[in-house]
């Protein structure tokens, strides 16, 4: 796992959110995400990284939880939000999310999390 943050300074000399996220890099890990989940704690996420900027899309398939996600430009800002609604069929779902175009990480939390996500950055190993 790791501890990330989101701060309102792209310096992150202050943090508004802290989280402890495990890490999909991998196209087989970021297909999987956080697929089987029943319960996800509020300080709790996943890490999507890609290798380069671009719209990434994401569903909800096998996923028991709602979710929120957050894509981040490669400036580490964020560009988009989503509330990520458990579906009817989990096996079959329906609904895409997609990012902006330069998308290079995006992070899946419990749905609500964050309220306003205006001017948010990501930050790495702040205490």
């Amino acid at each position: 796992k790791l501890e990330i943050a989101l701060s309102k300074q792209k310096s992150c000399i202050t943090v508004q959110y802290r989280y402890q996220v495990r890490l999909a890099v991998s196209a087989e890990s970021r297909e999987i995400g956080l697929q089987n989940r029943n319960s996800l704690n509020k300080n709790e996420g996943m890490l999507f990284v890609f290798e380069r900027p671009d719209q990434q899309t994401f569903w909800m398939k096998k996923t028991y939880v709602p979710l929120q996600i957050l894509f981040f430009n490669p400036e580490g800002k964020v560009t988009k939000f989503s509330e990520m609604a458990v579906e009817q069929d989990p096996l079959k779902p329906k609904k895409i999310y997609y990012s902006d175009k330069d998308t290079v990480v995006a992070l899946e939390i419990s749905s609500n999390s964050i309220k306003k996500t205006n001017g948010l950055y990501l930050c790495f190993n702040q205490r």
